[in-house]
């Protein structure tokens, strides 16, 4: 008897718990759920911000956008034996010519000259600092430093550069069929003063024409026009030009708006010799003028030294349609 009871209250217990898991299925309190912001949580810094300036990056050599030392290349020697003042010092010079390559500097009156058997130096404190000109296989050229100072110029080669703070930087240049080398020298502590200097002697090189060898005549060739009339404006300025190198008034004239006018004629007659060297530009036609104009540069000699110079022809187009020349200037 005594053991039915105990089953009766067993199963009993067992009804009543299978009852209560099913009130609270997962027994597992509830998650309370938090709105979420769109916008994302601050980041704490995990350090102080650094008081320090920030570098700027470094550009290599390389990658700087390269200038010229002549923007405007070597011209002629045009006989100025002095000037009065070169480059950004403004300090009086004197045309100094290399006893055996046809070309020429204006050095500073402070600086001196050295005669060497193979050539001819110029500088400063008792040759302590030096500016050269060479052929380029009179000089060998092994730069070991890249200078700061010159990597922007395109002509820069590089540097040979010592324990003892001695720079020689070099300079290539490729003029009128010659390769030529400029070469500097100076010490660290004289640079701030020399460098410049020789930076302003090397941009006054000029190139001494030998007035026998010089030769008159056009070095371009005429271009085709773009229409019609630019055409028979370029074949007209074409034969005016021809006519001033062959000294050829009567052909000279006929290109002019009229022949018989003499005001152009002291182009032709003169003794000086042309070398018509680039056609610089054909100006677009002009509506409101009705003119043409085309540049033209030319070196001339005249009493014995090769000059530069330029000049504008100016076309109108006549009642008759035809186009003539109306001024040089």
């Amino acid at each position: 008897m005594m053991r039915k009871q105990i089953v009766q209250v067993i199963l009993l217990s067992l009804f009543l718990t299978a009852c209560k898991s099913q009130s609270q299925p997962n027994n597992v309190d509830p998650i309370e759920k938090t709105p979420v912001s769109s916008e994302a949580p601050a980041v704490k810094p995990t350090s102080e911000p650094s008081s320090e300036p920030i570098s700027e990056p470094q550009i290599e050599p390389e990658k700087l956008e390269k200038v010229s030392v002549l923007p405007y290349g070597i011209s002629y020697y045009q006989g100025d034996e002095h000037m009065d003042g070169i480059g950004e010092t403004n300090k009086p010079a004197n045309f100094k010519r290399h006893p055996y390559i046809p070309y020429g500097f204006y050095i500073y009156e402070s600086m001196e000259e050295y005669k060497l058997e193979d050539g001819t130096e110029w500088g400063m404190d008792n040759q302590r600092s030096l500016f050269s000109l060479f052929d380029k296989e009179q000089i060998s050229v092994e730069p070991n430093f890249m200078n700061p100072s010159l990597t922007k110029y395109k002509e820069y080669i590089g540097s040979d550069k010592d324990e003892y703070g001695s720079y020689y930087d070099f300079f290539g240049f490729h003029d009128r069929g010659r390769d030529l080398v400029v070469r500097t020298h100076y010490f660290e502590e004289d640079k701030n003063r020399s460098l410049p200097m020789f930076l302003d002697v090397l941009r006054s090189i000029h190139y001494i024409s030998d007035p026998k060898a010089f030769r008159s005549g056009i070095d371009f060739d005429f271009p085709a026009g773009t229409d019609s009339d630019e055409e028979e404006v370029i074949k007209l300025v074409k034969k005016n030009v021809e006519a001033m190198v062959s000294k050829d008034k009567a052909v000279f004239r006929s290109t002019l708006t009229s022949s018989d006018v003499n005001y152009l004629d002291f182009l032709i007659d003169t003794p000086i010799k042309y070398r018509f060297t680039k056609l610089e530009m054909i100006e677009p036609y002009d509506d409101s003028t009705g003119r043409r104009n085309i540049r033209i540069r030319y070196d001339y000699l005249e009493d014995g030294i090769v000059k530069q110079s330029g000049n504008i022809f100016t076309s109108l187009k006549g009642k008759d349609g035809k186009w003539k020349i109306a001024n040089i200037d």
